[in-house]
């Protein structure tokens, strides 16, 4: 999880250099990380997102992850955890709730943990995650996956398994088979076997009781 947003940040920021191009042509995109994988976004003029969906994606396979660029990222990711303890208790208590009710799924905390060396998590060294830790997971991230795919708007069927054909014929990676598919889960709840006990309390009582 903590290579995967990693990863997304880096590209991003690779990115920098043609973002102001896509804007200025009506283009935008996104990358993040969630707990099944990566989502990458495009979207704006459907005659220029063929050629953006080409940068993003060679981007993505060429990347060379350099200790600088890595500091800042770590930094930011860090930085970024430690202020969720910040945000208002909504959030927190939404958060918890997933945490609670699905699976995987993992505390601030343990995500802290990964990103700094601590605890038992994987691709860390006593110090944290390094550049070359990240630069050595993209070739594992990118040989097998399991790609889906949403496109609506202004485009045939035809364009639509075009931009398929871009992601595929780019990363050049394997099918990774259903059966190997790790998709989140819900746990279920035990049920109680009794309702819940009630006491009724009555203001004489409560009186009785103060006497």
């Amino acid at each position: 999880m903590i290579n995967n947003r990693l990863y997304a940040r880096l590209v991003l920021d690779k990115l920098n250099e043609v973002n102001y191009d896509a804007s200025v042509a009506g283009l935008a995109y996104g990358l993040s990380a969630d707990t099944e994988g990566l989502v990458l976004s495009i979207y704006g003029y459907n005659d220029k997102l063929h050629i953006l969906l080409s940068n993003i994606v060679h981007e993505m396979k060429n990347l060379v992850v350099t200790k600088e660029r890595f500091e800042v990222a770590k930094e930011a990711s860090e930085r970024s955890l430690r202020n969720w303890s910040l945000e208002d208790p909504l959030s927190h208590a939404s958060y918890y709730s997933c945490y609670m009710l699905s699976e995987p799924c993992w505390t601030m905390e343990e995500l802290k943990q990964a990103l700094m060396g601590k605890g038992n998590a994987e691709c860390c060294s006593l110090v944290g995650i390094r550049a070359e830790d990240v630069q050595g997971f993209i070739p594992r991230l990118l040989s097998r996956f399991h790609l889906e795919a949403m496109i609506h708007g202004n485009v045939s069927a035809k364009e639509a398994l075009q931009y398929v054909d871009i992601l595929q014929s780019k990363l050049k990676s394997e099918p990774l088979g259903w059966l190997s598919v790790e998709l989140s889960r819900s746990r279920l709840l035990p049920t109680r076997t009794a309702p819940p006990r009630r006491h009724n309390y009555s203001r004489s009582a409560d009186r009785q009781t103060q006497k």
